[in-house]
C-alpha cells in the first residue's frame, strides 16, 4: 500500500472541501497492458471530461536543508521527477483504454483518454524556507511531449483555490495562465501569482502581465452562499437511489 504524505493528505483534503469527493481521486494504483502496477497520478480531479493530474513533492522535516541542499531537492524532485511522472501519466492514458479509479466517496469509475476532454498538468511541492526566491518563483515547465506543466508550492496552490473555488474556474484560470505562459515566457516568473489571478479577472488579458494587476483580486465577491450547493451534492447519491428503488 502506497504510505500517505502530509503534503498529500492537505492537497485530497483540500479538494474535498473545495471540488467535493465525488470528484478527486486520490487513491490511483492500477494495472497496467503488462500487469504491471503503477500510479496514474498522486491526486486527479475528474468532472464530465475536465481532468486535473497532480504530482506532489514534499520535502522531509527530517532532511537537513539549506540553499544548496534545497535547490537540488527541487531540480531531482520537482524539475526532475515531477515532471517524468506527469509524462509517464499521459503515456498511461495513451496506453491503456480502460484505468479503474475510485473516489473519495468510494465510487468506482473507468478513466480512459477518450473520455478526457481537456487536461491540466500541475506539480504541487512544500519546500522548507530554505529554497530561494528563483525557485520559489518558478511557475511552470514547457515539454516538447507534455506541453505546459503548471507549478505551484502549496501555499499558493491553496490560495489559487480559495479565490477560484469551482473546477470550471479553476480550469479556465490554468487555460489562461497556460496563454500567459506561452506568450510572455520567463517575465511570468519574475511575477507574484496574485498578478496572474488578477489579470484573469480583468478585462485586459491581452495586456502584458504586470503587478498592478493584483488589485482586482480585491473587488472579488463570490457570494458563496447565493449558489453553494454542497447540501445537494452530498445527497444526490442517496436521493438518485431512493428514486429508482
Amino acid at each position: 500500500m502506497v504510505s500517505t504524505t502530509n503534503l498529500e493528505s492537505n492537497v485530497s483534503s483540500l479538494h474535498e472541501n473545495y471540488f467535493f469527493k465525488e470528484f478527486t481521486y486520490s487513491n490511483n494504483t492500477f494495472y497496467d497492458t503488462r500487469g504491471q502496477e503503477v500510479e496514474l497520478a498522486d491526486n486527479v480531479i475528474y468532472l464530465d471530461g475536465l481532468t486535473i493530474i497532480f504530482q506532489l513533492k514534499e520535502r522531509s522535516s527530517k532532511d537537513f536543508t539549506n540553499q544548496e541542499a534545497e535547490q537540488k531537492w527541487f531540480e531531482r524532485k520537482v524539475l526532475g521527477k515531477g515532471i517524468k511522472q506527469v509524462k509517464d501519466t499521459l503515456v498511461y492514458l495513451n496506453q491503456n483504454t480502460q484505468i479503474p479509479l475510485k473516489n473519495q466517496q468510494g465510487d468506482d469509475f473507468i478513466l480512459s483518454e477518450s473520455s478526457v476532454t481537456q487536461i491540466h498538468k500541475i506539480i504541487v511541492y512544500s519546500a522548507s524556507e530554505n529554497l530561494l526566491d528563483e525557485y520559489k518563483y518558478k511557475k511552470f515547465h514547457i515539454s516538447k511531449t507534455a506541453g505546459v506543466i503548471h507549478i505551484f508550492s502549496i501555499d499558493v496552490y491553496r490560495e489559487i483555490i480559495g479565490i477560484l473555488m469551482t473546477p470550471a474556474e479553476v480550469s479556465e484560470y490554468f487555460l489562461f495562465r497556460e496563454t500567459l505562459i506561452r506568450k510572455w515566457g520567463g517575465l511570468i516568473n519574475s511575477l507574484p501569482e496574485g498578478a496572474l489571478i488578477g489579470q484573469y479577472f480583468s478585462e485586459e488579458h491581452d495586456k502584458q502581465p504586470n503587478r498592478d494587476f493584483i488589485k482586482y483580486i480585491f473587488a472579488i465577491d463570490h457570494k458563496v452562499e447565493d449558489w453553494d450547493v454542497t447540501g445537494i451534492i452530498h445527497s444526490f447519491k442517496k436521493r438518485l437511489t431512493n428514486f429508482r428503488s
